[in-house]
């Protein structure tokens, strides 16, 4: 009888990957690998070269250091910590470029939703980023299987699955624009929005 093995790195990596895949996502769009490739040698020269807020290049080198790409130059780059509050009752900080609500939204109805997002947009400065990671249902709600399914089982505590479209219409209600979707891996994908320069 054979009995099934595991194997346990494989599994750390695939956890791994669900919290890094958002951010690197991010990290890929903006060019930060290919921009670390030229040497930057502090925090300050990522965010005058990919145009980023300080927090936001110090969160994005920090992930690329945890994955292992800044192995040879470890220690040249001062990070900060990240901020953690509860969401609902916490004072936000305010010192962040972006924020990131990972499997956040589906716990929640529309409305819970747009109060957090607005909580966001008042404490983001100008240009200043989410980013949602979630498991997004078609335009037709009826699939994929797993997010229907997902949706169910969140539709019990209050929650449930959305639309690319709906959280789209959500954010923008709270003042957020260029919103972009981009799948991460297996049913996830990472939805980004910006806060309007002119605000």
């Amino acid at each position: 009888m054979l009995t099934p093995t595991c194997n346990d790195r494989l599994i750390w990596e695939i956890c791994l990957a669900r919290y890094y895949l958002p951010a690197l996502t991010v990290a890929e769009q903006i060019g930060l690998v290919t921009f670390l490739a030229r040497s930057p040698s502090t925090v300050e020269e990522v965010e005058a070269g990919l145009s980023l807020g300080l927090r936001g290049a110090e969160v994005l080198l920090g992930l690329v250091s945890a994955l292992g790409l800044l192995v040879q130059r470890q220690g040249r780059f001062h990070l900060t910590d990240e901020a953690r509050t509860y969401m609902f009752t916490d004072p936000c900080p305010s010192n962040y470029d972006g924020v990131l609500l990972g499997n956040i939204f589906h716990s929640w109805d529309r409305a819970t939703c747009l109060q957090l997002a607005k909580r966001c947009f008042e404490i983001l400065p100008p240009s200043g980023r989410i980013f949602l990671h979630e498991v997004l249902l078609n335009d037709t709600k009826d699939g994929p299987l797993v997010a229907a399914a997902f949706s169910i089982v969140v539709f019990q505590m209050g929650g449930r699955q959305y639309t690319a479209r709906e959280l789209d219409e959500n954010l923008r209600e709270a003042g957020f624009t260029d919103v972009m979707v981009n799948p991460t891996y297996s049913y996830y994908s990472l939805v980004s929005v910006r806060k309007p320069v002119n605000v």
